[in-house]
């Protein structure tokens, strides 16, 4: 109303959209209409200052809700910045118990698992990210990654051109290509590849 728009029931369905989305919050804009974000604003508590103490008096009246899965990923990956990847991946995997169909979580935990060397979990983290979400690119180009350092070449030359596919600006897929294409002799297309990341 507000826009003076004519109201559209399609805006209940964002999961049915098939228009393309080219960022990468993909993903989240192809979800179901969902609660999982309420409370989200207590991972910014320590900065919002009287707001916060105004939101903190305002839930005393009602029980403290757990913290969400989608909080549990930001507390991941700031236990990964700071090098503790045990803790990091623990988070995620508690998160998972509770939203097992998350591949977001899947692929943070795999990307967790990939720097603490445990590649084959890393795998399998990131192909279960591509399973419930096939259009994930950073899945995609994670998985690329991990099977390359198994020495599965031809699978990280596929999975790689998959992430490109998804997302043609990622440069990073690119430029991770163009390693196992040299590796494997196919130098004009590395170099393609080379070309395209430093655009």
């Amino acid at each position: 109303e507000f826009l003076g728009l004519e109201w559209d029931e399609t805006c209940l369905r964002p999961e049915a959209n098939r228009a393309p989305v080219k960022t990468s919050s993909m993903w989240q804009a192809r979800q179901p209409i969902y609660q999982r974000s309420d409370g989200r604003w207590r991972n910014y508590l320590p900065w919002l200052g009287e707001l916060g103490n105004l939101l903190e008096r305002m839930e005393d009246q009602n029980p403290v809700q757990p913290m969400s899965a989608n909080a549990k990923i930001t507390v991941a990956r700031r236990l990964q910045q700071a090098g503790r990847l045990d803790e990091a991946l623990s988070t995620l995997q508690e998160a998972l118990r509770t939203a097992p169909n998350d591949p977001v979580l899947y692929s943070d935990a795999g990307s967790v698992c990939l720097l603490s060397d445990r590649v084959d979990l890393a795998v399998n983290c990131f192909e279960r990210a591509i399973g419930l979400c096939p259009h994930f690119a950073t899945a995609h180009y994670n998985l690329g990654v991990a099977l390359e350092r198994q020495g599965r070449s031809a699978e990280a030359i596929a999975a790689l051109r998959r992430a490109i596919a998804l997302a043609p600006e990622m440069g990073s897929a690119y430029s991770r290509l163009g390693n196992p294409l040299q590796a494997k002799g196919d130098k004009t297309e590395a170099l393609n590849c080379l070309r395209r990341a430093s655009e």
